[in-house]
């Protein structure tokens, strides 16, 4: 065979390699990133704002001293701040009733994207009765399983918020706890939900909403076994009010 023939073979063989070579590297590479991007593909996109179709409630500011009336006619703000941190951090939530599930298509939505078991505060949160305000929130179970809720009478226990800044999103300060503050023992109770329901309940809010200074607000629900973080709402508070949170209620009585 003349050499010029067999060098044409050969050019052409080592050609055929480097092509099935970078074949193979780009199938590789394409296994790869479909590999990788997979997991985000079929990520459920659900969100919040395309469950519940409305804006946040805006409850309006309330002037601190009237609101404060009976506590300030002796005693300025900081003392009230100070001593009596187990009336307005006081995390009273009570149980209002529990449903099932289907009855909430919108925590329905909510829980395609959320654990079996979570926390939620609505939109439409606010609420005032006779004097009293209220931030509302749903305890859902959308697990198998019996869920066992710590209570004191007719109220949770272990209900717990905290607040960030705007500017420190990040940053979370302890606010109101549930101060366990019975006259009997027995008030302390389990109650049970039943597997895909809902617990409906509110938080008693008299001092939010106080002031001007815009935060972040959460819940913090403590379980047997866990505890549960809700997502977070809009609220303001006043500027004195800030520098007492980030730690533990203190029992003035």
């Amino acid at each position: 065979m003349p050499k010029m023939h067999l060098l044409l073979i050969m050019t052409l063989k080592y050609n055929c390699c480097i092509f099935l070579l970078l074949l193979y590297s780009c199938n590789n590479n394409q296994q790869e990133s479909v590999r990788l991007t997979t997991p985000l593909a079929l990520k459920n996109t659900i969100s919040n704002t395309e469950c519940e179709l409305i804006k946040p409630d805006q409850p309006p500011v309330k002037n601190y001293k009237k609101a404060l009336s009976v506590w300030l006619e002796d005693n300025d703000l900081n003392w009230f701040l100070k001593n009596r941190q187990t009336e307005w951090r006081d995390g009273r939530a009570w149980m209002k009733k529990i449903v099932r599930l289907d009855d909430h298509p919108v925590l329905q939505c909510i829980a395609k994207q959320q654990p079996p078991v979570f926390l939620y505060i609505p939109r439409h949160f606010y609420r005032t009765d006779k004097g009293t305000d209220y931030i509302r929130f749903f305890v859902v179970n959308n697990s198998k399983d019996s869920l066992q809720i710590p209570a004191i009478d007719a109220t949770l226990n272990y209900m717990n918020s905290s607040v960030s800044l705007l500017t420190e999103s990040d940053h979370w300060k302890h606010f109101q706890e549930t101060t366990g503050l019975v006259e009997c023992g027995n008030s302390y109770h389990t109650t049970i939900m039943a597997p895909f329901t809902v617990l409906e309940g509110e938080m008693e809010s008299n001092y939010l909403f106080l002031g001007e200074v815009p935060v972040h607000y959460r819940m913090e629900l403590g379980l047997p076994n866990k505890t549960i973080v809700s997502n977070t709402i809009p609220v303001k508070l006043m500027q004195a009010q800030l520098g007492y949170l980030g730690t533990k209620v203190w029992r003035d009585r």
